[in-house]
C-alpha cells in the first residue's frame, strides 16, 4: 500500500478503509478482507480452511479408529472470488492465529490462487510483521491501539 506524507495544513480526513468480514460456520471464526477504496489494494487477515465434522475410520487390521475431519477450501475461495469481483490486489495476508489453530489456516492456498488469477502472490505475516501493519493502518486510516 502506498502511503504519501502530507502537512498538517493541508491534511485531508484519512480515507475510509473498506472491510469485508466473511464469517465461517464450520470453523466459526472469522476472516477479513481490508482494502483501501482508492488504491484497490487490500489485505487479508486470518484466512482458514473449512473443517467438515469429524467421523470414525476403522485403521486397517488392528481395528482402531480414527478420527477425521474432512477439510475443505469452500472459505478461502469466497475470498478469491471477492478479491477478483472488487478488483482488489493483495499485497499481505495477515495471520493473526497461533497454536493449534494455524492448521486451519489457508494463507498458502489463498496465496498460491491469487498467484494463479490475480498473478501476484502476497506475502504471508504472522507474529511480530504485524506490529508494522498495525502502525501502517493507524498512520493511513487514524485507527488506535484496539481499534482495528
Amino acid at each position: 500500500m502506498q502511503f504519501h506524507a502530507t502537512s498538517q495544513s493541508n491534511a485531508s480526513p484519512p480515507a475510509q478503509a473498506r472491510v469485508h468480514p466473511l464469517f465461517e460456520p464450520s470453523t466459526n471464526t472469522w476472516q477479513f478482507i481490508v482494502a483501501d477504496p482508492t488504491s484497490k489494494e487490500a489485505v487479508v487477515i486470518d484466512p482458514v480452511l473449512d473443517q467438515g465434522p469429524l467421523t470414525s475410520q476403522y485403521a486397517g487390521i488392528s481395528g482402531d479408529v480414527e478420527m477425521k475431519s474432512k477439510i475443505s477450501t469452500t472459505a478461502a475461495d469466497h475470498i478469491v472470488n471477492v478479491v477478483v469481483e472488487m478488483g482488489y490486489t493483495i499485497v499481505r495476508i495477515l495471520e493473526t492465529r497461533v497454536g493449534s489453530q494455524t492448521a486451519t489456516s489457508a494463507a498458502w492456498y489463498l496465496r498460491m490462487q491469487l498467484l494463479e488469477r490475480r498473478g501476484r502472490a502476497p506475502e504471508i505475516d504472522v507474529g511480530k510483521s504485524l506490529a508494522g501493519v498495525q502502525r501502517m493502518f493507524e498512520r493511513k486510516y487514524g485507527a488506535r491501539e484496539g481499534g482495528y
